[in-house]
């Protein structure tokens, strides 16, 4: 078999995984699962077949009003679920916290 000569054309979405529970860096008036479902559906009409995004420590935790943390994975969860019915394939961004 010889090489592919398929392309993809993809996109960075740095902040795709931070939602308002978990870690965010500027206010959505939007849930995160409707703000991913968009995008999503947004890039699949621009024919982008894949995206990378960074998949944080802090985008997996929860922060409650006592200033305590427990994991939650909800946020990443969206994104992995939302790409798949979405048909675009994800490059995670993993950090060294």
């Amino acid at each position: 078999m010889g090489a592919s000569s398929e392309f993809w054309v993809g996109v960075n979405d740095w902040g795709l995984a931070a939602s308002k529970s978990t870690y965010d860096c500027g206010a959505r008036d939007v849930p995160h699962k409707q703000l991913v479902d968009n995008t999503f559906a947004h890039l699949k009409a621009a024919n982008i077949r894949v995206v990378r995004f960074w998949a944080f420590q802090p985008y997996a935790l929860s922060f409650a009003s006592d200033g305590s943390t427990r994991r939650d994975w909800s946020a990443l969860d969206e994104v992995f679920a939302s790409a798949k019915a979405h048909g675009i394939q994800l490059i995670p961004v993993l950090e060294n916290e």
